[in-house]
């Protein structure tokens, strides 16, 4: 009976991967054939059993919670990589608006050129065409401001942008080591 105890906790200790001592369990078997208190050898064993079992149950919650980083991580990972998109559509669409901008702006100062010509060319018609000149330098400057404006909002998604790049590599690499560590 004795022999069956000491196998049997050393299947327990084997099964929750705790280390045993060979002295110790000889020493328990030679403790076995001296003293025949069985009693007192089950309880030890059951005692033995519930501290494994608290143990593991304490490295399981370890484990879970873990687990649940992990995923926290990924899905921050995830929002970081899906704002990287917007900011990067966000990115082109004002280029592209810049772009039209400073087309319009040049077309503005063709047409302004083009006014202060025929200006110079018909007297009769100064003052209308003086007028006409001023609603355009009006719109140009508009136009020049406005280029300015997406020009400055331009350089703030860029930094918004690199940023982003920032957090989303101390994201993966914060990932990784999750990774590594519970693999």
């Amino acid at each position: 009976m004795r022999a069956a105890s000491v196998l049997l906790f050393s299947w327990l200790c084997l099964v929750a991967s705790v280390p045993i001592p060979v002295e110790e369990l000889i020493e328990t078997v030679i403790q076995d054939k001296t003293q025949p208190d069985i009693l007192t050898e089950g309880s030890s064993l059951r005692h033995m059993v519930v501290e494994l079992q608290v143990e593991l149950r304490n490295m399981q919650a370890r484990l879970k919670q873990a687990e649940i980083q992990a995923a926290e991580q990924e899905l921050g990972l995830l929002q970081t990589k899906t704002r990287w998109e917007e900011l990067r559509q966000d990115h082109a669409d004002m280029e592209k608006r810049l772009n039209a901008s400073l087309m319009q702006g040049e077309e503005l100062r063709q047409d302004h050129a083009d006014m202060e010509k025929r200006r110079n060319a018909s007297q009769m018609q100064g003052e209308e065409l003086r007028q006409e000149v001023t609603g355009l330098s009006v719109r140009l400057e508009a136009s020049e401001r406005q280029v300015e404006g997406l020009k400055v909002e331009l350089g703030n998604n860029r930094v918004e942008l690199s940023t982003t790049q920032a957090r989303v590599t101390v994201n993966r690499n914060d990932l990784q080591l999750l990774q590594r560590r519970f693999c």
